[in-house]
């Protein structure tokens, strides 16, 4: 099982390489529109959200956003084997941490009340039951289990796929992709 996820992986991996930047930055918009219309995003006062990387789906427009709409926002610092989402005021703020993914350091407040939040959630591709296959350090199924945090799933229709999901896989709550939304 795990062989095969690790070579799935890698596939996905250099799938999200060679997607165009014109399509990309569509479908990242796509997402980004779906996201702000969900009643449980308009309702939310505090989102955590990753803070994404090239080849994932954009979260920068949506934590810019969210930080401009009066919104509480905390982003991830990766600590261990565990993550603790920091309040930010702005993406200035952050820097190059653990996998050279942008967070805060230490110096911001941590949160530590989980009700009535929003996890926007990445994955290299989810199943239509909601699984999520990560990169293989388990943070988010660790973090979903402990918080019991309303989550949200972003990814590329293209990236929807069946693959074999493990009982420490956790699904999230719902997906939105640059075509549809998955809910339970």
């Amino acid at each position: 099982m795990q062989q095969l996820k690790k070579e799935l992986r890698k596939e996905l991996i250099q799938k999200r390489r060679e997607l165009s930047p014109s399509k990309k930055a569509d479908s990242d918009l796509d997402i980004f529109n779906k996201l702000i219309e969900l009643s449980c995003f308009k309702s939310t006062k505090k989102l955590l959200s990753y803070v994404s990387t090239p080849i994932e789906v954009d979260t920068l427009r949506f934590i810019d956003y969210c930080l401009e709409s009066g919104k509480e926002v905390a982003v991830p610092q990766c600590v261990g084997e565990n993550m603790i989402f920091r309040l930010i005021k702005s993406r200035n703020q952050l820097k190059k941490g653990a996998y050279g993914i942008m967070e805060p350091d230490e110096s911001f407040p941590a949160v530590t009340d989980f009700e009535n939040s929003i996890c926007i959630v990445p994955a290299l591709c989810f199943n239509k039951s909601r699984q999520r296959l990560g990169y293989g350090k388990g943070f988010y199924d660790r973090f979903l289990e402990a918080s019991g945090c309303y989550s949200i799933g972003i990814c590329y229709e293209d990236f929807i796929r069946d693959f074999p999901a493990e009982t420490h896989d956790k699904a999230v709550d719902v997906i939105v992709t640059d075509w549809r939304i998955y809910e339970r």
